[in-house]
């Protein structure tokens, strides 16, 4: 076999060869020259559908004030489920996860990866960077 054949590194989201990278996803396999990127980078960020379950908890803080003559007990069990929902929202938010790839034209491609192969992506940014940082 030969050195470029083998990849340097490999999980479930790419391959890292000497001169390129593969981006993989469930239905393809995208490839890139390692000399054309400039950076990558994985995030997570909050699904919408998931955050729309925040207007629950600020209409419990919100309806006190539109109850005429409510005393300070109502207030505060109004109050205390506020607090026991939004906590319960923001424990159990959903999350997109995203790896991408800065190019050196100002461009970026991403893929999307699954909540179970998180730890596999932040260790395959980890060996980009440091092929990268080597460059």
């Amino acid at each position: 076999m030969n050195n470029l054949e083998t990849p340097q590194f490999s999980n479930s989201c790419g391959k890292l060869f000497p001169d390129r990278i593969l981006l993989a996803t469930s239905s393809r396999e995208t490839e890139f020259e390692l000399s054309k990127v400039r950076n990558v980078s994985f995030k997570g960020r909050p699904e919408i559908k998931s955050l729309l379950f925040l207007i629950f908890p600020v209409i419990l803080f919100i309806l006190p004030t539109f109850i005429h003559n409510a005393d300070a007990f109502i207030k505060v069990v109004f109050a205390a489920i506020g607090v026991l929902f939004l906590a319960v929202t923001l424990f159990n938010i959903q999350k997109k996860y995203t790896l991408t790839l800065y190019l050196k034209d100002n461009t970026r491609r991403s893929i999307d990866v699954w909540q179970g192969n998180r730890k596999e992506a932040e260790k395959f940014v980890e060996k980009v960077k440091l092929k990268l940082a080597r460059r």
